[in-house]
């Protein structure tokens, strides 16, 4: 195993040292070895110190994940600014939003995405935040407030390279290496602050546990997505492996890199790898390099994990949030894939896990309750937001991770969902989560989503949202004895909506503030609604 070093950065010189012409990282025909991934990252640490970026500056990169996110945060690393990542596919108002709490010194962005002009949309932002000094633009477009990247780098070599060195010497272990954006509950965005201890320490260990050789992964997640910065790169970056970056997750290209690239670490979320192995590809695909399948985000169902786990690949699950910094829950790679479909695992080391009620009591660990994690890789906290951040972690250093679970006999926890997304019917608490992994447990089903709606009789009652399959029927006599039969009186459900597609976020989660604000709408005019579009099943 490397060496424990201080920051992200410190591995990627290693590297570059002791093997300089292996690949960093791929995008496209673009392939970068270590040695040109360190020049690359000093030459920018070197241009944000010239443009006066200091320890504890913000630096705020709105792009898609490829050499340029990978350089920008290793040159943050580097010199003890904070990088802050966003996708240009996020909605515009949400990065306003993030440029506003973040008020970053440096605005880095491209120019141009989906034929749209994101840069005049930067520009008009950074100019409403008066904190932002400069504002560079990547990729050949032009604004009027903003440096070319070309001239950035180019200004940036007239500094000496010992100054970078004389900034590194500044950088501890416990300053904040990232903000990365969550939503909170009232979907205003609140950044969680990651140091570079956080990374070091997360990421070194699940680096222990996913082995190959050699380390090859994908990268297709939005740079502003933790498992983006640390599942993925920070992993990768501490064993010494190449991540190939891909512009977006498409199911389709993802399949087609997997052979081409001849990946070995393949890691997902669930919503991901159900669509994937739903790609008519999947099954004639060449998948015999991978020696290590992951997936975190949730409970996969049965027919996925048989999928994967024809691949060959030793297949584990994972589980934790970005105020664990990664995961702290994970299966021992020599468990049973055929357990994943009830229970993630054990937490890692240097997490303690417990399971309290309502009423921030120990509970019954075996009895669904509130899942609470202890470790020594906690967020700092979140930015500038000192009453959010104590109502999230106690005075013992519990965080409340806002999900629901339980231990199962064997002490591995059993993930239930979201606390938020519970409801009460017929004075029952009734857990989204079970009724979805029943619905994808049907031959038919990619996926489901259930929501609870108010309701004048029972409280709230559910209502659900299910994607078949591609090519596959669901009639709606069969969906309704399937799901009669299966789910207690409280769990029935007022409609079930089926859509060959649901709306989804950046990497194919199922959107479900939409869903929810939407199922408030339809559900009163359900009489309404168009069969060409819905069909609904009433009084299961």
């Amino acid at each position: 195993m490397q060496p424990h070093l201080t920051r992200l950065s410190d591995y990627a010189l290693m590297h570059a040292a002791e093997t300089p012409g292996s690949e960093a990282c791929v995008f496209g025909h673009e392939r970068v070895t270590y040695k040109q991934l360190a020049s690359a990252t000093d030459l920018v640490a070197r241009a944000l110190l010239r443009i006066g970026t200091h320890r504890g500056d913000r630096v705020m990169l709105v792009a898609f994940p490829g050499p340029e996110y990978l350089v920008m945060l290793l040159a943050c690393a580097r010199i003890g600014a904070i990088f802050v990542g966003a996708d240009p596919r996020q909605n515009i108002d949400d990065i306003e939003q993030i440029i506003h709490d973040a008020k970053p010194q440096v605005l880095i962005g491209i120019g141009v995405v989906d034929s749209h002009d994101l840069a005049e949309d930067l520009g008009t932002i950074m100019f409403s935040c008066p904190e932002t000094q400069e504002f560079v633009l990547i990729g050949g477009t032009t604004h009027r407030f903003a440096t070319p990247f070309d001239d950035f780098l180019e200004d940036g070599a007239k500094l000496p390279l010992e100054r970078v060195d004389q900034a590194a010497a500044h950088v501890r272990p416990d300053d904040v290496l990232s903000l990365v954006y969550i939503r909170g509950a009232t979907n205003a965005m609140k950044g969680v602050m990651l140091s570079h201890r956080n990374f070091i320490e997360v990421y070194s260990r699940t680096a222990q546990i996913y082995l190959a050789d050699p380390m090859r992964v994908i990268n297709n997640y939005p740079i502003c997505h933790l498992e983006c910065q640390g599942g993925i790169t920070a992993h990768a970056i501490i064993a010494g492996g190449c991540q190939v970056f891909l512009e977006r997750f498409k199911p389709e290209e993802t399949l087609l890199t997997v052979p081409r690239e001849r990946i070995t670490v393949w890691g997902q979320e669930v919503s991901m790898f159900q669509r994937i192995v739903s790609e008519p590809s999947f099954p004639a695909t060449d998948l015999s390099s991978l020696q290590q399948i992951w997936w975190s985000g949730g409970i996969a169902p049965p027919s996925l994990i048989n999928k994967l786990a024809q691949t060959g690949a030793i297949c584990s699950t994972r589980w934790g949030t970005p105020e664990t910094s990664g995961p702290a829950v994970l299966s021992d790679p020599e468990a049973e894939s055929q357990r994943f479909d009830k229970v993630i695992g054990k937490t890692t080391r240097g997490f303690d896990m417990r399971i309290v009620d309502t009423r921030e009591r120990r509970s019954n660990e075996n009895e669904p309750g509130h899942i609470q994690i202890r470790g020594d890789c906690l967020m700092t906290g979140y930015y500038h937001r000192l009453e959010e951040t104590s109502d999230v972690v106690d005075g013992h250093n519990w965080l409340r991770t806002g999900y629901v679970g339980a231990i199962d006999e064997n002490g591995d926890l059993k993930l239930i969902g979201r606390l938020d997304d519970i409801y009460i019917s017929g004075g029952y608490a009734v857990h989204p989560g079970e009724i979805e992994r029943v619905f994808e447990r049907h031959p038919a089903v990619m996926r489901a989503c259930v929501i609870g709606i108010p309701d004048d009789q029972n409280r709230q009652i559910g209502v659900a949202y299910v994607q078949p399959l591609p090519g596959q029927k669901l009639p709606d006599k069969e969906i309704e004895a399937y799901i009669s039969e299966r789910l207690a009186p409280h769990a029935r459900l007022q409609h079930i909506w089926i859509r060959e597609q649901l709306p989804e976020d950046l990497i194919g989660n199922i959107d479900r503030r939409t869903l929810r604000a939407e199922a408030r709408r339809t559900t009163v005019q359900s009489r309404r609604i168009s069969t060409k579009r819905f069909r609904a099943l009433d009084s299961i």
